[in-house]
C-alpha cells in the first residue's frame, strides 16, 4: 500500500485527479493537446509553402523584369491598370519583353522610332526609362492615331493586339489606376522591386538546399547499389527463397511475443490502477 502512496502522490503532484473523471479529463487533454499540435503543424507547413510560392513567383517576376528593362513595381501596377480595362496581366508581360527586346537588340534605330512619335526613351539624367511608362505614353499615343497605323507600331515594337486595345481603350483610367495600385503599396510599406531582390536570394539558397537533398539521395543510392546490387542481391534474394518456411516462422514466433509483451504491459498497468 506504501507504493500505492507514492503514486498517488507522484500522479497528484502532476496536476491528475486520481479519480475516473480526473482521469477521463486528463485523457481529453492529451487528446486536444494532440489536435493543437497536428493543427500548428499543418499551419507551419501551409505557411511554408505559401511563403516559398510567393518568394519564387517574386523572384521569376523580378527576372522578367530585368529581361524587359522594366521595374517589378512598374510591371505590377501596369498589369494591374491593364486588367481594370479589359486586358491581362500575360499581356502586359509579353508586351513589355517585346518592347525590351526590341531596344536592346534593334540597335540606336530603335530609339528613333519612339521619337517619331513624340516618345521619350529616356529620361534626365540619359537613362532608359522603365518601359511600362513607355508602353503607357505609347497607349496615349496610339490612341491619336488610324487604327492600322498604331497597330503597326504596335507589331513593331512587340506590343499585342489585345493589349493595344485594352491600353488605347480608356488613358485616364489607365493612368489613375496605375497610381492606386502605387498608393496601396505605399500605404502598406511594401516594395515589389525589393521583396523581388530578397525573393531571388531565398530562391538561390532553397535550390542549393534541394541540389544538397538531391545529391545526398543520389549518393545514398548509390551506397546501396553497391552494398547490395549484383551478385549480393541474386544471393540475398535466393536465400529468402530457399528459407521462406523459416522466415515465416520467425514472423510468426515475433507476432507472439509482441502479443505477450502488450499483454503484460496491459496487466502491469491494471494493477498499478488497482492499487491506487
Amino acid at each position: 500500500m506504501a507504493d500505492a502512496g507514492v503514486i498517488r502522490e507522484f500522479l497528484v503532484s502532476l496536476g491528475w485527479q486520481v479519480d475516473q473523471r480526473g482521469q477521463k479529463q486528463f485523457e481529453d487533454a492529451l487528446k486536444g493537446a494532440q489536435r493543437v499540435a497536428l493543427g500548428v503543424t499543418a499551419a507551419l507547413a501551409g505557411v511554408t509553402a505559401a511563403v516559398v510560392k510567393t518568394a519564387d513567383a517574386y523572384s521569376r517576376m523580378g527576372y522578367e523584369a530585368q529581361n524587359a528593362m522594366s521595374s517589378v513595381s512598374g510591371m505590377q501596377s501596369l498589369a494591374y491598370a491593364i486588367r481594370q480595362v479589359g486586358g491581362s496581366a500575360q499581356g502586359v508581360s509579353s508586351s513589355l519583353q517585346g518592347i525590351g527586346n526590341f531596344l536592346r537588340f534593334s540597335g540606336p534605330g530603335a530609339e528613333s522610332v519612339f521619337r517619331r512619335i513624340g516618345i521619350a526613351t529616356r529620361d534626365a539624367h540619359g537613362n532608359i526609362r522603365d518601359t511600362s511608362d513607355i508602353l503607357e505614353d505609347f497607349f496615349k499615343r496610339a490612341r491619336q492615331m488610324p487604327q492600322y497605323r498604331a497597330a503597326a507600331y504596335a507589331d513593331l515594337i512587340g506590343v499585342d493586339r489585345n493589349t493595344l486595345l485594352a491600353g488605347e481603350r480608356n488613358p485616364g483610367m489607365l493612368h489613375a489606376a496605375r497610381d492606386q495600385w502605387r498608393d496601396i503599396y505605399n500605404r502598406l510599406g511594401i516594395d515589389p522591386d525589393r521583396a523581388a531582390a530578397q525573393s531571388q536570394d531565398l530562391m538561390r539558397q532553397i535550390n542549393r538546399l534541394m541540389a544538397s537533398i538531391q545529391a545526398i539521395g543520389l549518393k545514398l543510392t548509390l551506397s546501396l547499389g553497391q552494398a547490395f546490387g549484383g551478385k549480393n542481391l541474386d544471393d540475398f534474394t535466393n536465400y529468402l527463397l530457399s528459407h521462406s518456411d523459416d522466415i515465416a516462422k520467425s514472423i510468426q514466433q515475433f507476432v507472439a511475443w509482441a502479443k505477450q509483451a502488450v499483454d503484460w504491459v496491459r496487466s502491469v498497468a491494471s494493477t498499478i490502477v488497482d492499487l491506487v
